[in-house]
Parts: structure tokens; C-alpha cells; sequence
């Protein structure tokens, strides 16, 4: 697919978004374009992914889009007795003690996602922990059932990357409406 587009902004700001969306959509079938968000709260700010994927999913439907993949966590939502059982430290005491709002903001962000606002359609993506490491090129996607779906807890961001790339494509159908843990084999 195509991704040569930046337009910076902020996300809260609907103009920048619009702007973003036409220049992305431009001369394609909207029933094909994905947005790819990458949403996250920095570190000992106040959590923003609720709002930002609101302002998104808006934005999308003033542009006639449908189709929206966005990054999450292990252990949000229905994947939260995944999360355990793949990092039961990070997910039972980690958490609780230092991520609790990071966590519910995602937890509201995927409500959002799932209830079709706007008539998107959505893919949350919910990695384990990230690394900065290079990728590996080698990954797998795989339901919140799958409780060990990896001996490994950790993933690249590259590969991560490369999995919601791959999932803006023919796979979003295959997951559209649920959450999807992406790990390493």
C-alpha cells in the first residue's frame, strides 16, 4: 500500500485530520482505505488514546472511510487472561500499581472501536511488551483464546508495525471487530 503521506498535527484537531484523510484517500475506493493509528499516552502525560481515536473515527466517517486499525496492548479487553498468562507480573502487579489510567483509556478506546461509530470498522492490535530491537520479520497473529500463543513476552515495534501494515490489507476482514494479539513464532 501506499504510505507517503505526513501531515503534522494534532489529532484533536479536525482540520489537520480531514486534511490528512483526503490527501491519504485521495483518487482510491474508500471501501479499501485503511488508517493505521499508532495512539499512545508518553510517559507522565494524561492519557489521550480515548479521545484521539474518537477524533479519528469521526474524522473517518466525515470522509466516507470504514476501515480503522489501531494499536493497543496484551491484556486490554478479552485478551486480559492472555495478558497474564504471558506476563503475569507486568499484568497483575505492573499494571494495577503505575498503568491503571493508561490502561482503562485503552480499555474505553477499543469500546469506541468496537461500537461502529460512524460506520468504522475496526482492529485493535494489542502487542505484549515492545522493544526498541530490530524486528525480526517473522511474526504471528492470534486470538485472546490462545492463552500461550508465545514463549516470549516481547515483540519489536518493527514487527509490530509490519503486522497492522498487513492487516490494512485482505486480513482486516478476517479480524474486523476484534482485537488481535500479535507476537513473535
Amino acid at each position: 500500500g501506499r504510505m507517503d503521506t505526513f501531515v503534522e498535527g494534532n489529532v484533536s484537531d479536525a482540520s489537520t485530520l480531514d486534511a490528512l484523510l483526503d490527501a491519504a484517500s485521495a483518487g482510491a475506493d474508500p471501501a479499501t482505505v485503511t488508517v493505521l493509528s499508532c495512539l499512545g499516552t508518553p510517559q507522565g502525560s494524561k492519557p489521550c488514546v480515548l479521545s484521539g481515536t474518537r477524533c479519528v473515527m469521526e474524522a473517518m466517517a466525515r470522509a466516507g472511510l470504514s476501515r480503522l486499525v489501531m494499536i493497543s496492548s496484551g491484556g486490554v479487553g478479552d485478551s486480559l487472561a492472555q495478558g497474564q498468562a504471558m506476563a503475569p507480573i507486568f499484568i497483575r502487579c505492573i499494571v494495577p500499581l503505575f498503568l491503571r489510567k493508561i490502561f482503562a483509556d485503552l480499555e474505553r478506546a477499543e469500546e469506541v472501536c468496537w461500537s461502529g461509530a460512524g460506520g468504522v470498522r475496526c482492529v485493535a492490535v494489542r502487542p505484549p511488551a515492545l522493544t526498541d530491537k530490530p524486528g525480526m520479520g517473522d511474526y504471528k497473529l492470534v486470538s485472546a483464546a490462545n492463552l500461550r500463543p508465545s514463549k516470549k513476552a516481547k515483540i519489536a515495534r518493527e514487527d509490530v508495525a509490519a503486522a497492522m501494515v498487513e492487516l490494512a490489507g485482505p486480513a482486516f476482514d478476517e479480524w474486523a471487530g476484534r482485537g488481535v494479539t500479535v507476537v513473535v513464532p
